[in-house]
């Protein structure tokens, strides 16, 4: 027997119900008419009417598998915007969550999990936000996992009557939101489902180019390929190794031409008698893209035909590291063609180095805005009947800001030129790049005109471990500043992530962009905030 048909047991709940027996000749002694039914409407076991004793009824039990469970944000008889749960008896579910479906199999297990508790009072949010306690860390003695038919796993705590931080699967990433089950409700699959897929996975740098694997309850199902030439509507075979591995047969008209290998986040796609291939859940953009200045067309003749043709040539940088360059063509079929295929990576001062082949070239120096340029042969082959020279400019950027915290009416005092004791409005802003550095700007509101300079800059590290990420910052200056969160502070829409930091009379180079730039020994303090939403 399964474990999650174990467990169910433990998880009935007695409903109170108002007892009804139909008896022909009950007679109040008071009131001469008979009445047919006895009614306990304030049960206590006795007929309101006559008094007569009505014995009892066994309550009804709800299990975890009735009706469906369903965001607090949702509720009975709203929209599904927010989303819903239905565990079935056999052990799979099915999840609606904000335009994204999943199923899978479920699992009750005893393992205690900590969870997070916003005081909602009303199940079904009708508490004033004035009258929410905040927020409780609390543990759980059950684990609800959800295992998707695409390997992903989700996971809440059982506790209460209530599934705790379940995790769902959003087109904005993974939230977290309590869910309150709905027993009344009657699960209809022919409404309350839709057709899902297991995989839909393209190309890296193509994303027409795609296969989509339909979710099946059994080792067999439909799948549709438009990864080669001409598109295939058909089925597969799924085997699941003792690793993990999932391969999956694909078949058309019945045979087999392709293989499709899932392990981990690993997709390797295998067209019969070809090299493998690697597929992506969604198709790569370029990190960057370098043109013709203005986009302006370059004049090419392609191979085979004797007129030239307009064009637009893009270079294109991928996350890969890899490099190609691509030419469409602006009119007919507007087709495009890649020329060159190579790799690239940043050299001295910033600059783009490019490697086609046995070429190399390399960009200018990033200037104002980090724009580059750099100057190509595209060469005569097998797309274009004549070498062209091109200079393509774009904006390249090795280091870019990942998060930002931001303090707003952050009150600055110490501003030369200005009374003792004059506090301006300003705002506060923390940057972390890529690259594990940090910078703290400040900007001032002076008028018609404002002020920036750079307060302070640092390292970070960020600790991912829990639920909700911590950052700790060293700033030159101020040195070590860390952020936890503040699950005191914790409000209906989420927890905050705080780091505070403070300056005292702190050197601040401020410009004005109206001659140079002033240093001013400045003093404020500010309160720079993320906001986490949890449910």
């Amino acid at each position: 027997m399964k474990k999650w048909i174990k467990t169910m047991a433990a998880l009935t709940a007695a409903v109170c119900l108002t007892f009804t027996f139909a008896l022909a000749g009950c007679k109040d002694p008071e009131e001469p008419e008979e009445h047919t039914t006895h009614i306990d409407e304030n049960g206590d076991g006795l007929c309101d009417v006559c008094g007569e004793e009505m014995g009892t009824t066994e309550p009804v039990e709800v299990k975890i598998t009735d009706g469906r469970w369903e965001t607090i944000s949702t509720g009975p008889d709203r929209d599904d915007s927010g989303g819903h749960l239905k565990l079935k008896e056999d052990g799979t579910f099915y999840m609606y969550s904000a335009w994204v479906d999943t199923m899978g199999s479920w699992e009750l297990v005893d393992e205690e999990k900590k969870y997070y508790e916003i005081n909602m009072g009303d199940p079904y949010g009708e508490t004033p936000p004035e009258e929410i306690a905040g927020l409780e860390e609390k543990t759980a003695p059950q684990t609800l996992v959800l295992t998707a038919y695409d390997g992903a796993t989700y996971v809440g705590a059982y506790a209460d009557g209530r599934i705790w931080n379940m995790q769902r699967p959003t087109l904005q990433g993974i939230s977290y939101e309590t869910m309150v089950q709905n027993a009344e409700y009657e699960w209809n699959e022919s409404v309350d489902e839709v057709a899902i897929t297991d995989y839909t996975l393209c190309l890296p740098k193509d994303g027409s180019k795609t296969i989509i694997i339909d979710a099946s309850m059994t080792s067999d199902g439909t799948m549709y390929d438009n990864l080669g030439e001409t598109p295939v509507n058909g089925t597969y075979t799924k085997t699941e190794a003792e690793d993990g591995t999932v391969t999956y047969s694909l078949k058309d008209g019945g045979t087999e031409y392709a293989t499709l290998v899932v392990s981990g986040e690993t997709y390797t796609y295998t067209l019969s008698g070809e090299e493998p291939v690697t597929l992506v859940t969604e198709a790569w953009t370029a990190d960057f893209t370098l043109t013709t200045e203005n986009q302006e067309a370059v004049s090419v003749t392609l191979a085979g035909e004797s007129a030239s043709e307009d064009v637009l040539v893009m270079l294109r940088l991928w996350e890969d590291m890899t490099a190609d360059v691509a030419i469409t063509q602006m009119s007919g079929s507007f087709s495009t063609y890649t020329v060159l295929s190579g790799t690239y990576e940043g050299g001295e001062n910033g600059e783009l180095v490019l490697t086609f082949g046995d070429e190399t070239f390399t960009s200018t120096a990033p200037a104002e805005g980090n724009v580059v340029s750099v100057d190509l042969t595209l060469p005569a082959g097998d797309v274009l009947a004549e070498g062209v020279d091109v200079t393509l400019l774009g904006e390249f950027a090795l280091v870019y800001v990942e998060r930002s915290f931001t303090a707003e009416n952050v009150q600055v005092t110490g501003i030369s030129g200005l009374p003792e004791g004059t506090a301006l409005p300003g705002t506060l802003t923390l940057d972390l790049y890529n690259d594990g550095t940090a910078v703290l700007s400040l900007s001032i509101s002076m008028g018609a005109m404002n002020a920036t300079g750079v307060v302070d800059t640092g390292t970070y590290t960020m600790d991912t471990s829990g639920m909700i990420p911590a950052v700790t910052v060293t700033f030159e200056t101020a040195g070590e500043v860390a952020a936890a969160p503040d699950y005191a502070g914790a409000t209906p829409s989420g927890i905050p992530l705080d780091i505070i930091y403070t300056a005292e009379a702190q050197s601040v180079s401020l410009d004005t962009g109206v001659g140079d730039p002033v240093a001013m020994a400045l003093t404020f303090t500010g309160t720079m905030r993320w906001m986490y939403t949890i449910g």
